[in-house]
């Protein structure tokens, strides 16, 4: 059989001595940091969906401004008459001209350029 004697006693509160020193002095500044980078990691997540929310709902305040103006657009053009438009052009006609009504008008008017040139 074991026999308990002062060593196994003296051995268990070293253990405990060593068990409060790794605790309070090691593990407990490391839990810690842990918590804290934890807690500074769930911020961001939080800020980040709170950002995708903000730009899905500008994306969507966009789109009903596009679709407010693209109505507002709609009922405020004008509509253009066909028959006001064609009333409003001339309408050009080919007349056909003789070779010889050419010549003569051209002749005028170099005759008419001739006699302005020499009265200056």
């Amino acid at each position: 059989m074991i026999a308990i004697n002062g060593t196994i006693l003296l051995q268990a509160i070293h253990f405990f001595i060593a068990y409060l020193i790794i605790r309070f002095l090691i593990l407990k500044p490391i839990l810690a940091v842990i918590f804290k980078e934890k807690q500074h990691h769930d911020s961001l997540i939080a800020r980040i969906h709170e950002t995708k929310e903000n730009v899905v709902q500008h994306e969507q305040e966009k789109k009903n401004m596009i679709m407010r103006y693209k109505n507002y657009f709609a009922t405020h053009t004008p509509a253009l008459d066909l028959k006001i438009k064609q009333t409003h052009a001339p309408q050009l006609q080919h007349i056909p001209v003789e070779t010889k009504a050419i010549k003569e008008q051209a002749d005028k008017l170099t005759d008419l350029l001739v006699k302005k040139g020499e009265s200056l």
